[in-house]
Order: structure tokens, then C-alpha cells, then sequence
């Protein structure tokens, strides 16, 4: 692939194309693809995006029209996805992880691709007031919009890094948009409405303290209850508590992890580690559920070492010995 500049002024972009891949390209005559342009940046996206043709070609995929035309569908599956699955498109130190990953997709075929999908890159980079209705419509809908307003921005920074478009005309409009949807469930919370009364808490502790009675829930899940109230952390930090985060002589919990939805260790949110002080109550029905664990592990010929999560043994749900090892 090469690309000249002309006596006047122009860029010209010379491409050889093998035989099987002519007919894809549009190409009836001759062995090139031959194109001019204003500048040498539309030469060389040009150029990116044949090459990103014939890899699909190769690969039995289906390609887009051409040129500058490309469409946000085809431009976040075939640039943008792989690129953010790297960690490339953001400034972070890491990429992604599994969750997220799949979070993403998700809010993409939910709602970013039926609302941009069928119109091309370029179009959307030049009709602001088509990006701004349709986005406004999706904060009036979806709370979670600031996150879909982040994954659009991103979509035409890269296609402005890798020189798409010339310039990501989009983003000052997006951040004119408010997540209007989630203002609107704010608003309407009142505040007696986010907590529990003091009757009804105790209500709910002798509820729990029957149905215990009444072997309805186990006696890991009261403890999980009493242990989530007192640290008030989430349910995925408790459930990666392990033997060796709970100090039973100083009366203390070590709240260092979590568990993403997979039952993999992640850090807490904020990476906060954090050491409570926990009540004599607490420790003894810790100590009566770590004896019941024993008990019911020992029928799996599994050993109760200090590596081995506090609130497993549910049907026997996570893997054990990859958490053993």
C-alpha cells in the first residue's frame, strides 16, 4: 500500500488487491484499488480500512460499504471492541475485566447499537442535533445513562485517534445532556422512604430469628444477614470473607475483597481495606457457623483451612478446591 502526493497538492492511494478479494471491494478492472484525496489523513484512513476489509474478507465476515461511510455498527465491532477489550481506549492502567466486559456488550446491543447502528460514523460526527435528540431520548428512559454517554464518547474518540473522522464533533453536545431519568427517581425518593423505621428492623430481626428456628433459612444465611447489617458493606464483600480475615481474639473483621459475579476475587470498591470492631454476638455466631462448616465439609472429605470463604457450602455452589489451592 502506498500513498504519493501529487503535483497538485492531492494524495493519491495506490493498493494491490489479490484476484479473490476484487469483487468485495468494487474493484471489475485492473489488480488496484486507486483513490485521491484532500489530505493525507483520508488517504491513510482509506488505507486502514481496506486492510481491515480484506482481514474480514479472510475471515469469512460480512464488510461494510467503504470509505469515511463506515457504520457505527461495523466500526464498534470491528475497531472499537477488541481495542476496549485491550484497555486501549481508556487512560487506566489495566483493561477491562471479565464483569465489565460483559456489562458493556450488554449496554451496547441494549441500547447504544439500536439507536446509532444503522447510521454511519461520519454522518453522526456531522449531525449533532441527531446525536443530541437521540441521546436526550435515552436519558429520558434509562438511568443508567451517564454510563451509555460515556461508550458513545469513546466510540468517536477512537475513530478520531485512529483518524476516522477528522475530530470527535460529538462530545461537548453529549455533555450538555443530563441523566434526566435518574434525576426524576431521585427527586421522587423521599427520605423516610430510603430507611427502615426502628419497629421495622426489629421486625425484620424476628423474622429472621423464626425462620431460622423454623429451619426455613439456614444457619449460614443468618449469619450472612447479621454480618451484612453490622459492617454494612455489600453482599459480594461478605461472601468473599474467608477464615483467614476474621481475628477472633481481638473481636475483629478484615474487609479487604470482594467477589465479581463470576466468584472471582476482585478489590473492594474504592480499594478500601477496612478493620471493624465487631460485637461478642457477632464472633459466637461466626464460631457456631465455622463448627457447623466443619461438620458438613468433612462429609466432601474437604479440609476448613484459613484460605476457605466464610459463607461457603451452599449445594456445595463454589469451587472448593480452586479456592484450597
Amino acid at each position: 500500500m502506498t500513498i504519493t502526493k501529487t503535483t497538485n497538492n492531492s494524495y493519491r492511494l495506490k493498493v494491490y488487491i489479490p484476484k479473490e478479494y476484487r469483487p468485495y471491494l468494487g474493484i471489475q478492472k485492473g489488480n488496484y484499488y486507486e483513490k485521491r484525496f484532500k489530505s493525507r489523513k483520508e488517504a491513510k484512513q482509506a488505507e486502514l480500512e481496506i486492510s481491515i476489509k480484506i482481514q474480514s474478507i479472510e475471515k469469512g465476515e460480512e464488510i461494510s460499504a467503504s470509505g469515511s461511510e463506515m457504520l457505527f455498527s461495523d466500526f464498534y465491532h470491528s475497531i472499537w471492541w477488541e481495542s476496549y477489550k485491550a484497555g486501549q481506549t481508556t487512560s487506566t492502567n489495566t483493561p477491562p475485566t471479565t464483569v465489565t466486559i460483559e456489562n458493556t456488550a450488554q449496554i451496547f446491543k441494549n441500547h447504544i447499537l439500536p439507536m446509532f447502528g444503522i447510521y454511519s460514523l461520519n454522518f453522526l460526527n456531522q449531525n449533532k442535533q441527531v446525536v443530541l435528540q437521540l441521546m436526550t431520548n435515552k436519558a429520558n428512559e434509562y438511568a443508567n445513562f451517564k454510563t451509555v454517554r460515556s461508550y458513545v464518547n469513546s466510540i468517536f474518540d477512537w475513530a478520531e485517534e485512529l483518524e476516522y473522522i477528522e475530530s470527535n464533533k460529538v462530545s461537548k453536545i453529549l455533555k450538555r445532556i443530563k441523566a434526566t431519568k435518574k434525576i426524576q427517581l431521585q427527586s421522587a425518593k423521599r427520605d423516610e422512604e430510603l430507611y427502615l423505621s426502628e419497629e421495622e428492623l426489629q421486625e425484620w430481626f424476628k423474622a429472621f430469628e423464626s425462620d431460622l428456628g423454623a429451619n426455613k433459612i439456614s444457619l449460614k444465611d443468618y449469619v450472612l444477614f447479621y454480618l451484612t447489617f453490622f459492617l454494612g458493606d455489600r453482599k459480594s464483600e461478605s461472601y468473599a470473607l474467608q477464615w483467614k480475615h476474621i481475628d477472633f481474639t481481638k473481636n475483629e473483621i478484615h474487609l479487604v475483597q470482594a467477589l465479581d459475579r463470576h466468584g472471582s476475587i476482585k478489590s473492594t470498591k474504592g480499594n478500601k481495606k477496612t478493620i471493624f470492631k465487631v460485637p461478642k454476638e457477632i464472633m459466637s455466631l461466626l464460631q457456631s457457623w465455622k463448627i457447623q462448616q466443619k461438620e458438613e465439609l468433612t462429609k466432601f472429605n474437604i479440609p476448613q483451612t484459613d484460605r476457605l470463604p466464610i459463607l461457603t457450602l451452599k449445594a456445595m455452589s463454589i469451587n472448593l478446591c480452586t479456592v484450597i489451592i
